[in-house]
């Protein structure tokens, strides 16, 4: 049998509540950094439809490129939270939730370009 950590009268040293309390905070904190957004989506496969649309907002728009955009979003995205429908924001809001999370998840300027554009496009395209 192991002795106590406590002592014969029942009381639980300061030290050990303060590192209870640590723990507590470092959980919370640590599983708060990665919930779910307000939804969870399936992305939609790069269509026609789709590569017509981006390259109509972006002359070197290409599937290839939009297809990359995807699969870093299912990639990346999924690591730390549910996957967002592309309408879970405005085309407007879209940029800069793109260049934050790009930023948290330290991608490089062309994966946040490729997954913005999808993800416009996906939007953009989404049938009513």
């Amino acid at each position: 049998m192991f002795p106590s950590p406590f002592p014969a009268n029942g009381c639980i040293p300061a030290r050990a509540i303060l590192y209870r309390a640590i723990a507590v905070i470092t959980l919370t904190f640590g599983v708060a950094g990665c919930l779910p957004p307000r939804d969870h989506a399936a992305l939609p496969e790069v269509s026609d439809r789709m590569t017509t649309w981006a390259t109509g907002q972006w002359a070197d728009a290409t599937t290839t490129q939009l297809m990359h955009g995807r699969d870093t979003m299912l990639g990346k995205c999924t690591a730390c939270h549910s996957m967002p429908s592309p309408d879970h924001e405005s085309a407007k809001e879209w940029p800069s939730v793109m260049k934050s999370m790009s930023h948290k998840a330290k991608l490089p300027d062309t994966d946040e370009a490729a997954m913005l554009r999808y993800i416009l496009a996906a939007r953009e395209t989404a049938a009513p």
